[in-house]
């Protein structure tokens, strides 16, 4: 600015707003990357939450079992303390229902959905007396979408039925 004058000149103005415009890309860029970061955050807590309510269930359903009438890699068919009841992935649901019918796509409870798999097995891996029956161990891979597309989330849990009428732990 020269002496004795009023105002600011045209460079004055033009680096200003240059200078505004580079702290704006700035700002502008943290706060893209802190949304992103709260929405990846906010996913990865609803599919673990998802996972851990379905994990909790199917482990308090197969803990009680006391009979199995049918199983294999992606259903099983048992009585626990509370009745008949058949499990099975069912298109990309876990779906559960009362009797022993395994459920359809029309039928049943959804237990969960965005199943990419479900593998459930047995130790040992075959057995004709529920008495042998050491662990079931469920596998469960959920879809999960985000910025990057679809990819899945893998969850493990490990089940000891405990109505088994055996008490010193599983013959065999």
């Amino acid at each position: 600015m020269k002496k004795g004058s009023k105002g600011f000149t045209l460079i004055e103005m033009i680096v200003v707003l240059v200078l505004v415009g580079i702290l704006s890309a700035i700002a502008g860029i943290g706060l893209v990357q802190g949304v992103q970061g709260y929405i990846f955050a906010r996913e990865n807590a609803e599919i673990s939450q998802k996972a851990q309510i379905v994990m909790a269930r199917l482990s308090h359903e197969l803990q009680e079992v006391s009979i199995i009438y049918s199983y294999s890699s992606t259903s099983i068919v048992f009585k626990n303390t509370y009745g008949d009841y058949a499990l099975a992935k069912v298109g990309s649901e876990i779906r559960i229902i009362e009797g022993q019918t395994a459920p359809t796509a029309s039928t049943g409870d959804v237990l969960v959905d965005g199943v990419n798999s479900l593998t459930l097995t047995y130790d040992p891996s075959t057995f004709s007396d529920i008495k042998t029956l050491a662990t079931i161990r469920v596998d469960l891979v959920l879809n999960r979408t985000d910025s990057s597309g679809v990819s899945t989330a893998s969850f493990t849990t490990q089940i000891n039925p405990r109505n088994t009428g055996n008490y010193n732990g599983p013959k065999g």
